[in-house]
């Protein structure tokens, strides 16, 4: 049994979710048995539908987290933990003195203590830190590698995700007018957009202006969907890059 610590929220939360889709299937096919905790925001459900987990722990914000994911925990043989907050060398101590520990892209010193250390790209020369690409967990395709589906019109298609930001609503704009520019060949674009982000409002106009089809809100489960009928992928680094490649297309 393993533990899965997990938040879909912040900076990252798109990676820690679709990382945590990834490893929970991958435990799955191997007979383990996961239980989820995560913290009680707006958009975890979505994520806990995909990831089919009937055992899960909400965190109210109320609760202090550690002392949930210890409760739950209890009989389990290991933990995995991929969230937002830092934790410290004292708080990865007190929880190896137990469980075996996974602890994925921490900001916190606690790396230090960890068992493992999923932190790819990183510096780390200990063998305990998995920093190559190979280690990135994917979750399944939504089509399989090699099947493509043929984009509207069949013109070529290129999918722009990249995030909920400022900067990326900028970015995003800027890669739109980019690929309209494009006469030989001609693309089409397929953008895929946080409704609350600051670029959401802008992208009706916008994209109209162009000639280009209405984003898509992003989903738990849209980017794959999308990358059946892609032929290029202009996302921002993190586990959609290596999804796109996982799915024959090429990433920028």
């Amino acid at each position: 049994t393993v533990v899965y610590w997990v938040d879909v929220e912040g900076s990252c939360g798109d990676d820690r979710g679709a990382r945590m889709l990834g490893l929970v299937q991958a435990l799955q096919r191997r007979g383990v048995t996961i239980r989820l905790v995560a913290r009680a925001t707006p958009s975890v459900g979505a994520w806990l539908r995909i990831a089919a987990v009937d055992d899960v722990r909400l965190i109210e914000a109320s609760e202090d987290a550690l002392c949930v994911l210890r409760e739950r925990a209890r009989d389990a043989d290991a933990l995995v933990i991929d969230v937002e907050q830092p934790l410290s060398r004292f708080e990865v101590d007190a929880l190896r003195r137990r469980w075996p520990v996974l602890l994925i892209e921490n900001t916190g010193n606690g790396v230090e203590r960890a068992d493992l250390v999923l932190a790819v790209g990183g510096a780390g020369q200990d063998p305990r830190w998995l920093t190559d690409g190979s280690f990135v967990p994917l979750r399944r395709p939504a089509v399989p590698h090699g099947v493509r589906q043929v984009g509207p019109g069949g013109i070529p298609q290129a999918v722009v995700h990249l995030g909920g930001t400022a900067a990326a609503a900028d970015n995003t704009l800027a890669a739109v007018d980019a690929l309209a520019r494009l006469v030989r060949p001609r693309i089409t674009a397929q953008v895929i957009a946080d409704p609350g982000s600051p670029v959401w409002t802008a992208l009706p106009g916008h994209l109209g202006r162009l000639g280009f089809p209405p984003a898509q809100p992003a989903t738990p489960d849209g980017f794959g969907t999308q990358l059946a009928s892609a032929d290029l992928a202009i996302v921002r680094s993190g586990v959609a890059v290596y999804e796109a490649l996982a799915a024959g297309v090429p990433a920028v």
